[in-house]
């Protein structure tokens, strides 16, 4: 059974809700290989053994959501928003490795979350369409939050403050 996590706003506060069914990610199986430079071949059926990184785990996450429902949660939260996902997705593919990855979920509005819950640090980054992108951002007493247009080359400073880089 996998989790949404509704976000309280401005609190820093992150809560788990009642399960919500979300439908399952793809599954990557070997049916045939190719033998090349003397490797062999999987056998039919045998399944790969693939990890998924942070960042593939959030953008999966966030494929998963575009599937869902008006009402997704039981208490009337909107359908999710396409533009919204999608921007998200883009969000996360522009990060360089070494940055932290937030997890994703859903504002109640449809619109995507990227989020960071952790000991002194919490983050949260909501998708607002036209690549603008509306933050929250809090490590220890410091304290971050605006709207920023994402151009892929620059965020703003709280954001480098606990982690995020390009």
């Amino acid at each position: 059974m996998h989790y949404l996590v509704v976000v309280a706003s401005g609190a820093g506060l992150c809560r788990l809700v009642a399960p919500v069914p979300l439908p399952a990610g793809p599954t990557i199986k070997a049916d045939t290989a190719k033998s090349a430079a003397h490797t062999k071949a999987p056998e039919a059926g045998q399944g790969l053994n693939v990890s998924a990184s942070r960042a593939d785990a959030a953008i999966a996450q966030l494929l998963r959501l575009e599937k869902l429902e008006a009402d997704w949660d039981g208490s009337e939260a909107a359908k999710p928003i396409d533009y919204s996902l999608k921007e998200a997705r883009a969000f996360v593919r522009k990060l360089a490795p070494e940055s932290v990855i937030p997890r994703a979920t859903l504002h109640a509005d449809g619109h995507a979350i990227l989020f960071m819950c952790e000991p002194g640090i919490y983050a949260e980054l909501e998708f607002l369409g036209n690549s603008k992108i509306g933050y929250y951002v809090r490590r220890g007493e410091q304290k971050w939050s605006d709207e920023f247009s994402f151009d892929g080359r620059s965020l703003p400073e709280g954001l480098f403050q606990i982690g995020f880089s390009l």
